[in-house]
Formats: structure tokens, C-alpha cells, sequence
């Protein structure tokens, strides 16, 4: 489909900036609605012609000066010596790397190298696991002062992970955690740790495996148990994991500490599919699965993307040891790379990674493609590894966008969890909150259930029990009926697309990149303002859309389940506390209740666990594409 008319980009850009908010809320709610935007429509159909280009300079000014302002993430321009102790739940810890003896390299694409192939652990071969095994035994004989060494490997994982490294000239901490350098600096700390094992064995085509956790299959081997190698043999286990997850217990996607007894393997597998489809199909825009944007100068990342919540945080902190303080070694971030186990369980995230490119962006209509972030600070940001000569490389994220820039590739797996869509109501036997139809009178239920509201100064919340709310849509309503509405006589015009339209009056909630096309579709954003808890504690909460009855005990396999908040201990803020905002794409669950209509949802937050302290200040609904 072509570009939208630029008339249509001005209703849907400009207008709302030209007349403000609150004149366009009342407009829409008088019998002046449909007149006057009909008539905004013929008029700016008529004057854009003569307005454009001023209207491109002031757009082409902007984004200069948006250019100008922004740096990237530049740690190549770091000494070591601006490597400072981590700090960590555990107290202060040493994992700085050490220094290195020559000029720092820029990373070059090796095309010399024999494409490699990741293979899932359950179906590796006995030479493989020979090889496997030989190699981390090379690397954990290596001195304690190299840099490849398996020690001082981990020790990489903690520096980054828990703010051992300063900005340049600053003494802001960065963080690759909880925003979105999540994964391309884990692609690159994995890529230089198999060239490291591929050297020790002189086998250029070795290659990681990945721990299969979410694929849900009987068949023996089960894939999603702690693989045998890892418990047989003593070079690849830890002393420091959860006995009681041993095979056959299956991985618990949505695990937290504390909480209950284990459920059927049968109910385990249809909970873990939902979770994954939850998690990472629903999470379809950049923004919700990489994590929200962390520039120079923030001083704190505030926006983890919907997987590293769950399953990665949740399979950390299920294979850690519950008889150590914070789950060691997995459980918390600065030791976790101290179990081989790490490495296989990232390979499996990275995998998906990949998986989740070849999903599609929209819920409906012709299939496109899900899509990186664009923003030069993401995509120029650096980070320092030692590569397998003992070399300080500098590498950029812009080079690991695609796993075959980097020589190596991930065995095609059946993923069953892509179509694993919920389809039980779990209230659906009970008096709906909300109607779908706007001219319907509210239910007794929903009275009784108050607004929280949004964020305001001075109002806050503790989540010590089940909480819920009713959270107002901005508008949603009535732009579905206008879109029905009109929607035959603005095709006439060649007008598209209405499914924009939210975008239009969401207070500001419209995010949309230079390269959007103007026909995206639009995904509805629950945001959980100014949330606030103890990064030094687990922490865990499930949130349910129209389900105030929801508790502990309520399965995530239900369509009420919008997604969930994990945080896996680490010290990240002042004081250890920090406060960040949880984001859950909420379309498809709306669309599935019936509620895409409704001025109001319920929102219901299950605190899971043994969770720490947790507050929060407010509930919005933004639109992204």
C-alpha cells in the first residue's frame, strides 16, 4: 500500500498539537464529534499542499537537532581503570577484567570462518559432548589473570550486569540490564565466549548449544529438564543450584520462590506455552520485547522488555540454589555466569531472538516483519570483550543485528508456543465487569471497583495483596465507532489508515519511528507507572486484564493473563532502590474478552511469592506501533 495522504498525516500528526488535548476531548464527546472531523478532513485535504513544506522544515529541524544532542554508549574510549567494584546484593565484589597490554581493536567480520551451527543440548552427540566437555576443561585450566579464562569469563557478566563500569568521564554506572542493550550485548559476550572454546579444542566449527527450556515436548530426551551433562559431570555442574528442580522436574517458565507446590507435568507444559506466547508473540512492538531506550546521560534503565522479565528472569532464578541468600549461582546476575549452565540458557534467548523476527508485527492483514530500533545511540553503542587471541575488541550493535553477520545459526526447532494462544475465560461464568457495548449501564461489579488513576505527585500505592483497579481508555471507544462510522466515506478520499486513529487522542501515547509505515497497526500498551521496589530482592507480580478475582493460584493458560514483572536481585540504584514502569502489550486480550470497545478495564495485580517490597503510582493506556 502506498503512503498515507499528507492530509491524513496531518489529521493524525499535527492537529492535536495545533488545537490541545483537552479542546479535542471535549469536541469528541459533544454531538459536534463527527462534523468536525469531517470537516478537518475536507479542509486539511485542501491546504496541505500549501502548508507542507513549511511544516517539513520544522520537521527536518527537530530531528538535527535530536541528532546533534545524541551520542552513543562509547565504552572503547574507557580506561580499565574505570572499572570500579560492582556492587552487588552479596555486598562489593572484585570483577573487573583485566588489563589489557595492547592498543584496543575494532571488531572485524571473520568470513574465513566455517558457518556453525547451534544445536539444542537433549539431541547433542556423545562427540559432541566429549568435545564440549574438553574444551571448558582447557578454559578452566588457563591462569587466573587471563582474560578467557572461565573465572574471569563471569567475572565479564558481572562487571557489565552490575555497574562495574562508569560512563566515560561520568559516574553514572551503565547498565546492559532492564533496557535495550539486553540482548546484543549478550549476542556478543556469547559470540566471543564460543571463539574462546573453539580455540582451545583448534576447532573452528564448535559452536554452543542452547538449552531448549521452552520447548514443552514428552519425547525422551525431555527438553525442558536440566540437561544430564550438566549434573554428570564435573566440569559443567555447580554446587550452587535448586536440587529439587533435578529431572524430571520440569523448568518453570513463570517461577518464582515461595510459591507452592509443583503442579502436573501436563499442566506445567500448558502453562509454560502460554507464558512464552504471552510474553513474546504478544510483545510485538521494538519497544515492548528490547526494552525501553537507554541513552548517555540517563541515569538509570527503567524499562525491561517483556522476556527478559519471564522467561529469562524466571529461569535464573528457578535453577539458583534457594538455599543460598539471593539464589546463587543463577539466581542473581553477578554470579551467575559462574554455572556453565548460563551459557546455554542465553544461547536458548538469543534463539529466540531470532524467532521472534520472523513473527508477524501486525495481528491482522498482510504479514510484516518485527523490527530494531533505528536510534543511532542503539545501534553505534559499543562495548569492549577479549576475543580468543587476548585481544581488547571494541564491537558495535549495529554488527550483531543478525546471527549470520556473525558466522553461526540455531537448528530449526518446532516452536509449539507461537499458536499456544489462550483460549479459557477463566470469569467466564461470572457477571462481566464491563460491557462491551458503550450503551450499556455498568455492572454493580465495576462499581465497586475504584480508579487508581495516573500518575500524580504524592500518590502511592503498596502492593502487599492482590490489588485492582478500574484504568480508563483515552478515547478508544468512540474512535472504533468512528472508524465503523466513517469508514466507507473516507476510503472515498483514499483516506488510510483509521486504525490509527488512537494515536491521534492518547495524550501523547502515539510512539511512532521515522520509518513507520502509515498503515501499521496499532498495539495498546498497559504502562504500570512509578513502580518501585528493592533491586535487591526477588520480585514478582502476574497482571490479569477484567479478573479482580485472580489470585496466586490463578494459572497464566487463561485469557485474562496480560503478562508478568520479574526482577532478579542486583544493585541497581541508589540506596537499592530504583523505580521503573512495567509496559504489556494488551490488544490481543482485549480483542479476546470483547472489550475493545470499553471505556474502562480492570486491571488486577497478583503479587506471586515471597516478593519483596513493591509500590507503584499509576495506571496509563499508551498506543504504539
Amino acid at each position: 500500500m502506498g503512503r498515507t495522504p499528507s492530509s491524513a498525516r496531518i489529521l493524525n500528526n499535527v492537529l492535536p498539537r495545533m488545537v490541545g488535548e483537552s479542546l479535542l476531548s471535549r469536541l469528541l464527546v459533544t454531538k459536534f464529534y463527527f462534523p468536525v472531523q469531517i470537516l478537518c478532513f475536507l479542509l486539511l485535504s485542501t491546504a496541505t499542499g500549501r502548508r507542507e513544506a513549511s511544516l517539513g522544515l520544522a520537521t527536518g529541524s527537530l530531528q538535527q537537532e535530536q541528532q546533534a544532542w545524541a551520542r552513543p554508549i562509547d565504552n572503547g574510549t574507557i580506561d580499565l581503570e574505570w572499572c570500579t567494584q560492582a556492587e552487588t546484593p552479596a555486598g562489593k565484589v572484585g570483577c573487573c577484567p583485566p588489563r589489557s597490554t595492547t592498543s584496543v581493536v575494532d571488531f572485524v567480520h571473520n568470513t574465513q570462518l566455517p558457518s556453525r551451527l547451534r544445536q539444542p543440548v537433549h539431541l547433542l552427540s556423545s562427540d559432541y559432548i566429549a568435545k564440549y566437555i574438553r574444551a571448558y576443561e582447557l578454559m578452566k585450566a588457563l591462569p587466573p589473570d587471563d582474560p578467557r579464562n572461565f573465572d574471569q569469563q563471569a567475572n565479564v557478566h558481572c562487571a557489565y550486569c552490575d555497574g562495574a563500569f562508569l560512563y566515560a568521564n561520568s559516574t553514572e554506572r551503565l547498565h546492559i540490564h532492564r533496557n535495550w542493550f539486553f540482548f546484543p550485548w549478550h549476542r556478543w559476550f556469547l559470540y566471543f565466549h564460543e571463539r574462546i572454546l573453539a580455540s582451545l579444542i583448534e576447532d573452528d566449527t564448535f559452536a554452543l548449544p542452547f538449552w531448549n527450556w521452552d520447548n514443552q515436548s514428552a519425547s525422551d530426551p525431555l527438553p525442558n529438564v536440566i540437561p544430564q551433562m550438566y549434573l554428570t559431570n564435573p566440569v559443567l555442574f555447580d554446587d550452587f543450584r535448586n536440587p529439587d528442580h533435578f529431572p524430571p522436574r520440569l523448568a518453570d517458565l513463570n517461577f518464582v520462590p515461595g510459591d507452592g507446590a509443583p503442579i502436573s507435568d501436563s499442566k506445567q507444559r500448558e502453562e509454560n506455552n502460554a507464558l512464552m506466547y504471552k510474553q513474546l508473540v504478544n510483545a510485538r512492538t521494538t519497544r515492548l520485547f528490547y526494552g525501553k531506550e537507554y541513552h548517555p546521560g540517563d541515569s538509570k534503565p527503567d524499562g525491561l522488555g517483556t522476556i527478559e522479565s519471564a522467561p529469562h528472569n524466571t529461569v535464573h532464578k528457578w535453577t539458583g540454589s534457594s538455599g543460598k541468600p539471593h539464589f546463587e549461582d543463577m539466581g542473581v546476575f553477578y554470579s551467575a555466569a559462574r554455572d556453565p549452565i548460563f551459557y546455554p540458557h542465553h544461547a536458548n534467548l538469543d534463539r529466540l531472538w531470532t524467532v521472534w523476527k520472523t513473527l508477524p508485527r501486525n495481528r491482522k492483514g498482510p504479514f510484516r516483519p518485527r523490527r530494531d530500533y533505528k536510534d543511532p545511540d542503539w545501534l553505534n553503542a559499543t562495548f569492549l570483550f577479549y576475543d580468543e587471541k587476548r585481544r581488547l575488541v571494541r564491537v558495535r550493535v549495529r554488527d550483531a543485528l543478525k546471527t549470520e553477520q556473525l558466522g553461526y545459526r540455531y537448528q530449526d526447532i518446532h516452536n509449539a508456543w507461537v499458536t499456544a494462544r489462550p483460549s479459557t475465560v477463566a470469569g467466564a461464568n461470572s457477571k462481566p465487569l464491563v460491557s462491551a457495548s458503550p450503551d450499556s449501564p455498568p455492572t454493580a461489579a465495576a462499581d465497586v471497583i475504584e480508579e487508581f488513576g495516573e500518575a500524580v505527585s504524592g500518590k502511592i500505592q503498596k502492593l502487599e495483596s492482590v490489588f485492582s483497579t478500574k484504568v480508563k481508555r483515552p478515547l478508544k471507544n468512540k474512535l472504533t465507532r468512528l472508524n465503523k462510522a466513517l469508514g466507507p466515506l473516507f476510503r472515498m478520499f483514499s483516506y488510510v489508515p483509521l486504525n490509527n486513529l488512537p494515536t491521534l487522542f492518547s495524550g501523547g501515547g502515539g510512539d511512532k519511528s521515522d520509518d513507520d509505515d502509515d498503515d501499521d497497526e496499532v498495539e495498546e500498551i498497559l504502562v504500570i507507572q512509578g513502580v518501585e521496589l528493592d533491586y535487591n530482592k526477588a520480585t514478582k507480580f502476574d497482571v490479569y486484564i477484567n479478573y479482580p478475582n485472580a489470585n496466586e493460584n490463578t494459572p497464566v493458560n487463561v485469557v485474562e493473563f496480560a503478562g508478568t514483572f520479574v526482577n532478579v536481585p542486583n544493585s541497581a540504584g541508589k540506596g537499592h532502590i530504583m523505580e521503573t514502569e512495567v509496559r504489556l502489550g494488551i490488544s490481543d486480550t482485549l480483542e479476546q474478552l470483547g472489550l475493545e470497545d470499553a471505556d474502562y478495564i480492570v486491571v488486577t495485580l497478583v503479587p506471586r511469592g515471597s516478593s519483596g517490597p513493591v509500590t507503584f503510582k499509576g495506571f496509563k493506556i499508551k498506543y504504539e506501533t
